[in-house]
């Protein structure tokens, strides 16, 4: 893949930082011990997945936040790259318990800021195309307890648009339980910092937030088919 290629001769003092995988790849939560939704498979058949090792993306607050109190030092649980027809794929993956809106917003802000880490260390890399790729983001945990807390989210859900929240964290659960289960929008929408700051080309790259879980509530692997 031209553009691994291009990351490993600009970044050539972290090696090694790729691990190519071949129709799967695998997102554990090691950090917190707390957290009982541990391990995700991301499968594809036949697609070819560049996992990108954290040492890559993580603990770099010299350019985040050393430097800033926007731009935040929070790092997912795993990211990887397909290509496919020369576009290129990236699959941001947080891993979290409870399927809280909390905690849900709390995923796609560590994802988020992933997302800003990566755009800005691949913006000099050869053949990274924001407006020609795909950013998939998925946070991965496991399904509301009971029927109480269902109905719960969908009472807040409702609340939401009654008081005519444009909120796409909001949107993103809804869609999980009434549509497609993945909510597109561009980066400006989401709203975890003010985003008239930042360069028009990269408020108006387009990603898909993704909600995963399980099939029952104790299940602390699942299998994520794309």
């Amino acid at each position: 893949m031209k553009l691994i290629e291009s990351i490993n001769y600009i970044y050539d003092k972290q090696a090694q930082s790729f691990e190519e995988m071949k129709g799967a790849f695998v997102v554990t939560e090691e950090n917190d011990p707390q957290t009982t939704f541990k391990k995700l498979t991301v499968h594809k058949k036949g697609c070819q997945f560049f996992v990108v090792k954290p040492p890559f993306y993580t603990g770099i607050s010299a350019t985040t936040s050393d430097r800033s109190s926007v731009l935040k030092d929070s790092s997912c649980d795993g990211i990887a790259i397909s290509e496919t027809d020369g576009y290129y794929t990236f699959y941001f993956i947080e891993l979290k318990s409870r399927f809280r809106e909390a905690t849900i917003r709390k995923a796609f802000t560590q994802i988020f800021f992933s997302f800003i880490k990566m755009h800005m260390m691949l913006g000099l890399s050869h053949g990274y195309k924001p407006e020609k790729s795909i950013f998939d983001f998925f946070v991965a945990c496991s399904p509301p307890e009971n029927q109480d807390r269902t109905t719960e989210i969908m009472h807040w859900i409702q609340l939401y648009e009654e008081k005519n929240m444009d909120d796409v964290i909001i949107k993103c659960i809804k869609e999980f339980f009434f549509g497609k289960k993945k909510y597109s929008c561009i980066v400006r929408d989401m709203n975890f910092a003010d985003m008239k700051h930042f360069n028009e080309n990269f408020q108006n790259i387009q990603v898909r937030l993704n909600i995963y879980t399980p099939g029952t509530f104790k299940q602390t692997e699942g299998l994520l088919e794309l």
